[in-house]
């Protein structure tokens, strides 16, 4: 990939994170313009436990975007997961104005990593997992090429295109960089391998590349899990989702486990099935609305099913708690018809105006409801920030779970 056409597409914003005290602040960037890597805690809330109490330490590398800055994203929740089970997360931070084609600043970053695993080891760290996304998965298979001292590899949607420009064709250039991709695999000397390449991923369209990964991992001595094109989540940010940490965490945590013994070859991960529409917080709790409430605002109580017009991603709204001058309810959207969504929720409070409820999304995006009594039906609309499009929905009343 020239940087200005497929760097530019590796890349994934997972969240704010917070420097510690021993480390520079992120919104700041580097410590200064000279500095090409800094690290901070992946977690700054969970304190660090240092080589003689922790299980190990992760080393999470996230991706690229041409020239833009890329560091101010924290890892994963799925990652957070494996901080709060007893690992040690750092983060490695790249500053972006030295970011180039993979051949040249690419294998720096893979010296890097590989530099402080072994400075990790001689610290006293008995397990070390590279981990990353997008790019930074590509820089941790790779750095699992050199060394024969890492635990695990975590490699979420890998990708580091910058030598696919001498492809001959669009084609071309995206069967060059799964055939890196599965060079990487193939020449890994780590026993345990978790390889993340689920379809929809715009930025790889070369659908059929988790069969030419998974025959790669096959051929290797590893313990391994591929999420392939079958899996049910989708996406080059597919790892950012909730319903990734929730189909994948605990197989994740298995292979991050030195305790947990694992035979070579694929490992079973057992999967809901069918695959839950939603995924709702578990707090959920419907009161019963005020007997002074008009009934206008009292037949809003309890749970509505729809879906969006254009999209076809399903929603369900629950009202918790009703007052004479606002609302409170949750939202849970679905993955859509083909799996193209992130499972989400989030609890809301609307404020009564008339006869519409009005809220806005944590982002910004302004939010109305209202019932139609005539068909007891509740109309959901969403509007984009810049009021350019608005997204609409119809729910029918749902019987209590």
């Amino acid at each position: 990939m020239r940087l200005g056409f497929f760097a530019a597409i590796f890349a994934l914003g997972l969240g704010a994170c917070e420097a510690g005290p021993d480390h520079p602040r992120i919104e700041g960037g580097p410590p200064s313009a000279w500095t090409a890597y800094w690290t901070v805690p992946g977690f700054p809330e969970i304190p660090e436990r240092g080589p003689n109490k922790a299980i190990g330490v992760i080393f999470w590398s996230h991706g690229v975007k041409g020239k833009e800055a890329q560091y101010q994203g924290a890892p994963p929740a799925i990652i957070r997961d494996l901080a709060q089970k007893g690992w040690d997360v750092v983060k490695i931070n790249r500053n972006n104005l030295f970011e180039n084609n993979w051949g040249n600043a690419g294998l720096k970053h893979v010296h890097d990593l590989d530099r402080r695993i072994g400075e990790a080891k001689a610290k006293g760290y008995k397990h070390v997992i590279a981990a990353g996304q997008s790019y930074g998965g590509a820089i941790s298979l790779e750095v699992a090429k050199r060394r024969d001292d890492i635990f695990a590899v975590l490699a979420f949607s890998p990708a580091h295109g910058s030598d696919a420009a001498t492809g001959a064709s669009v084609a071309r250039l995206y069967e060059n960089l799964i055939g890196l991709t599965v060079d990487q695999i193939e020449k890994s000397k780590v026993k345990r391998i978790w390889v993340s390449l689920p379809s929809g991923d715009y930025l790889m369209p070369d659908e059929g590349r988790s069969s030419k990964a998974r025959a790669a991992l096959d051929r290797t001595e590893a313990s391994y899990y591929l999420v392939d094109e079958d899996a049910p989540v989708r996406g080059h940010g597919a790892v950012a989702t909730s319903q990734y940490r929730q189909w994948y965490g605990k197989c994740i945590q298995d292979i991050a486990d030195p305790e947990k013994s694992l035979a070579r070859g694929s490992i079973a991960c057992g999967l809901p099935y069918p695959v839950p529409t939603f995924i709702y917080p578990t707090n959920v709790a419907i009161k019963k609305p005020a007997d002074d409430l008009p009934s206008e605002l009292t037949t809003l109580s309890g749970r509505w099913l729809g879906a969006f017009e254009d999209t076809l991603q399903e929603i369900e709204i629950t009202f918790e708690d009703i007052t004479s001058h606002e609302v409170t309810f949750v939202s849970v959207t679905g993955a859509g018809r083909n799996r193209t969504y992130s499972l989400g929720w989030g609890r809301y409070k609307a404020k009564i105006d008339g006869l519409t409820l009005r809220s806005t999304y944590g982002d910004g995006r302004p939010l109305a409801l209202w019932r139609d009594p005539a068909t007891d039906t509740l109309a959901f609309s969403v509007t984009t920030k810049d009021g350019g499009k608005t997204y609409r929905a119809t729910l029918n009343r749902q019987k209590p779970r």
